[in-house]
């Protein structure tokens, strides 16, 4: 798994061991390895959450094991602490975390009560490879499930409740003319979701690739993809980082460092999609049927880009199904660089 992330390279190796002699960590330019420059970069320390095995990560765990982090002068601390929710934005605020990874109708949320953090990067985009997508609605194969609107009076497991997963889906059910308070919609992790359809607990998922791609390949059925329809745009973005206002505030070098690497990381996975692949099996551990469907799967498209135009349709569908009253501007979630 990614927690068993082991340096390999000797950059890095050599970071930690002045730091631990108490020197000032720094790594050779590729040109000053070359000797035509003796410009050194210092490395900075930022405390990452670790990297979830969701698909989402896959950029940021090749840019990190390929030195794109530490050509741009930044040294990942892998820190344990909550994927989701409120005790995420706790360990931001306390100083636990410099940086970590949600949705961004969580920090929509979250500013909304006043909460002192933002989004100050995309990390990847829905997406479309070979008319398949990152992300998909199943239903069994012999289910009388045929549209969005047929979920009515059923019940749907999606990731995390009133976030970007319901709201994707009680929009797709209600531009296709049903009513979306006539579904029960529960809360599972991607995982949990396969036995919850494969044993009938649940009607439908809404879930993620490789998930999406193993089970239509034992015979499930898609109905769409919620998001797209939801958003009306099959590259919209879900998946962010977020950093308490004080981190950003403080060190906007370091931010802007980030963004830079982990652009130049996206833009590498974007390109090298075998890579990409290997990656997430070598990490998985997958082999046989496993190994085959993340290397069949669609891959997100990475990206740091994130817009208020997409900030702002967030905000509407969890007004428009009631998760929040009201919603912060875009100009209040989004950090801009000084």
């Amino acid at each position: 798994m990614l927690q068993k992330y082991k340096v390999v390279l000797t950059a890095l190796a050599l970071s930690t061991a002045l730091a631990l002699s108490g020197c000032a960590a720094s790594v050779e330019s590729p040109a000053s390895a070359n000797g035509t420059d003796e410009a050194t970069t210092e490395l900075v320390q930022v405390k990452m959450i670790k990297f979830s095995a969701a698909s989402d990560n896959y950029a940021m765990s090749l840019g990190y094991e390929e030195g794109i982090f530490a050509k741009h002068g930044i040294e990942l601390d892998f820190i344990d602490a909550p994927q989701v929710g409120a005790n995420q934005v706790a360990s931001l605020l306390n100083g636990q975390l410099d940086v970590g990874n949600g949705s961004i109708t969580g920090v929509m949320a979250a500013v909304s009560k006043g909460i002192a953090v933002q989004v100050f990067s995309a990390v990847a985009a829905d997406n479309m490879m070979d008319e398949h997508t990152l992300y998909d609605t199943l239903v069994a194969a012999d289910s009388d499930i045929h549209s969005f609107k047929d979920l009515e009076g059923k019940i749907v497991a999606v990731n995390s409740l009133k976030s970007t997963w319901q709201s994707s889906v009680s929009e797709a059910i209600a531009k296709d003319g049903g009513d979306p308070a006539l579904v029960e919609f529960v809360q599972l992790g991607f995982p949990d979701q396969v036995p919850a359809l494969t044993n009938g607990h649940v009607d439908a998922i809404f879930t993620s690739q490789p998930f999406a791609t193993t089970m239509l390949g034992q015979g499930f059925r898609s109905i769409g993809d919620a998001q797209a329809i939801a958003l009306d745009n099959q590259r919209g973005v879900a998946t962010i980082l977020q950093a308490s206002e004080r981190f950003l505030s403080e060190k906007p070098d370091v931010a802007q460092k980030f963004i830079d690497a982990l652009q130049e990381a996206s833009e590498y996975a974007n390109e090298n999609p075998e890579e990409v692949r290997d990656l997430a099996v070598r990490l998985a551990g997958a082999t046989g049927d496993a190994e085959a469907s993340i290397r069949n799967a669609p891959l997100p498209f990475y990206t740091t880009e994130i817009d208020a135009d997409g900030v702002e349709s967030w905000g509407e569908l969890l007004v428009k199904f009631g998760y929040v009253e009201t919603t912060p501007a875009a100009s209040d979630v989004l950090w801009v660089a000084p």
